[in-house]
């Protein structure tokens, strides 16, 4: 055995990367574990709650991915390892998930997330593209107990399939459009370039479309570069990566 002290609810994900290692990640003992190769697993993270469900996927340079809960904080969180250390991104408030929490990963290495907050009774998607993160319903008045699984296809549609007395298939694909129309108001203006320089400095929190629209080259992340680019394109000077139709 991995680890004999477990107990029933450990909860553990399991992945295999193109390498043929065998990845896993559980919570157990107020702590989530990992075991590359069902080695002595090691403590990632800090819990505050003896169980919970975790999921784990290996992105393209075959290093593990996973999503769990977090009950000191009441937060859904991934935690990645970059290579050098384990990295956390905080995804959203959940203040009770139950067992419905799945992870995929897309050609970009971003990390899609499923999950059900029996608080309020909703499922919900998530999508996080380096540091920037995105929430979305999926569906609401969904029941307590339930199951739920994401994947992403080769032509990065993403599908969530779903149990609430039906078994239920949603497109959760958002199209990312780089095309420097920061204010999405169909026209680029000096104004664009102002808040996309405002979202580099964290002064605004934009939407996932906006977001997507102030990252005018393209590289998943807003900054003063991205804001320039923008100014230029007012000019006719530079392009961004999409064009505004």
């Amino acid at each position: 055995p991995i680890d004999s002290g477990t107990g029933a609810n450990c909860h553990p994900g399991i992945c295999v990367d193109n390498q043929d290692h065998v990845h896993i990640a559980y919570s157990a003992n107020d702590q989530v574990l990992y075991s590359l190769n069902a080695e002595a697993p090691e403590v990632i993270a800090q819990t505050g709650s003896g169980y919970g469900n975790t999921a784990i996927q290996t992105d393209s340079l075959n290093q593990p991915w996973i999503v769990y809960y977090d009950n000191l904080s009441g937060e859904i969180k991934t935690i990645r390892d970059n290579g050098r250390t384990w990295e956390t991104t905080v995804i959203n408030d959940a203040l009770d998930p139950g067992d419905s929490l799945e992870l995929a990963l897309d050609a970009n290495d971003h990390a899609h997330i499923v999950y059900k907050d029996n608080a309020t009774s909703t499922l919900n998607y998530a999508i996080v593209r380096d540091d920037y993160v995105f929430c979305d319903v999926i569906d609401t008045d969904v029941p307590e107990s339930m199951n739920c699984g994401i994947k992403v296809r080769d032509d990065e549609r993403v599908l969530v399939s779903y149990y609430d007395g039906m078994l239920n298939v949603a497109d959760c694909t958002v199209t990312c459009l780089n095309h420097g129309d920061a204010n999405l108001d169909g026209e680029i203006t000096s104004e664009d370039a102002q808040i996309a320089f405002l979202v580099a400095l964290g002064v605004v929190s934009p939407g996932f479309s906006q977001h997507c629209a102030a990252d005018c080259n393209g590289d998943y992340e807003v900054t003063s570069g991205d804001a320039q680019q923008i100014f230029l394109v007012v000019f006719g000077l530079d392009s961004c990566i999409d064009e505004l139709s």
